[in-house]
């Protein structure tokens, strides 16, 4: 019996290790590629989605090596942010700390500011250009200074709006999209970004929430977004319990309608309560070459 009580405090000891401090700090570099019509020279597209550092698991300065390091091995065509780049408490985090007032104390002391986070960022940019989109996070903070600290650290900040990219090398077109985020009750307006789009160009659009994916006909055949964290806790055979979606179909990985794709990442950080199980933070590298997009 003793033996036995042993053996079970120490497996979930490990466990605890695990879910607490290995996995939400053990980045995977997912790396994929895909076909994309009107590309004529292929180009390296570094994804990144819902940052959320806290000074447990990812603080300013290991965001910074981070990326410092995936400008070196990467040397990166476009970066693409997929928001929440601040931690802010949302309305259900709210409610929990509210109540613990000491907690709440020590993650608001212990918590990245966005100058930090910014300045982290810059340390990762493409050749031709960095663009992101918000996310429910920013907005629960201050989505118009997130926006400012981002543009101040030489990121476009897409709302609702269309980055036009020519490569002086080759002349090819691309457009970057990005929509407001829906997670946060704004209101895309989908035909009129939609208006904006030019047939001869490559094509990708950014939403942070994966719920605008169904919402978006009519937009690119490629879409990227984050919000899930895949779950963070996922189960096997059951996948994630909590998702914080009206379409849970969309968790993590890849997903194909027709002719659009959409791909959800895990993202870097965490939401309450600190912890990844099963669902490793990542960071997305696509190889984008010419040739006709998969259905």
């Amino acid at each position: 019996m003793i033996t036995f009580l042993v053996s079970a405090l120490v497996l979930g000891g490990l466990f605890a290790l695990w879910v607490a401090w290995i996995e939400p700090r053990r980045v995977v570099v997912r790396r994929f590629e895909l076909r994309l019509a009107h590309l004529k020279s292929p180009l390296t597209a570094v994804v990144v989605g819902d940052i959320q550092p806290n000074s447990f698991h990812w603080p300013a300065d290991r965001l910074e090596a981070l990326f410092a390091k995936l400008q070196r091995t990467e040397t990166p065509d476009l970066v693409l942010w997929l928001g929440d780049y601040y931690n802010a408490h949302t309305d259900l985090s709210k409610v929990y700390l509210d109540k613990r007032p000491k907690l709440r104390g020590w993650i608001d002391d212990n918590m990245p500011r966005m100058p930090e986070i910014s300045l982290a960022m810059s340390k990762l940019s493409g050749r031709l250009g960095s663009f992101a989109v918000l996310g429910n996070h920013d907005w629960a903070w201050s989505g118009h200074e997130t926006a400012q600290a981002l543009k101040s650290a030489g990121i476009t900040v897409l709302q609702d709006e269309i980055a036009n990219v020519v490569d002086p090398v080759c002349n090819q077109k691309i457009q970057v999209l990005g929509y407001e985020d829906v997670s946060s009750g704004r209101r895309p307006d989908y035909d009129r970004v939609h208006q904006g789009l030019d047939a001869s160009a490559t094509q990708i659009g950014l939403s942070h929430s994966p719920d605008a994916f169904p919402a978006a006909l009519g937009g690119p055949a490629l879409m990227l977004s984050g919000h899930t964290h895949g779950g963070q806790i996922r189960f096997p055979f059951l996948g994630a319990l909590v998702l914080p979606l009206e379409h849970r179909t969309y968790d993590w990985g890849w997903f194909s309608e027709r002719h659009r794709r959409l791909y959800v990442t895990s993202g870097l950080g965490t939401s309450l309560p600190p912890l990844r199980l099963l669902c490793p933070p990542e960071v997305v590298v696509l190889s984008l070459v010419p040739g006709d997009e998969e259905a």
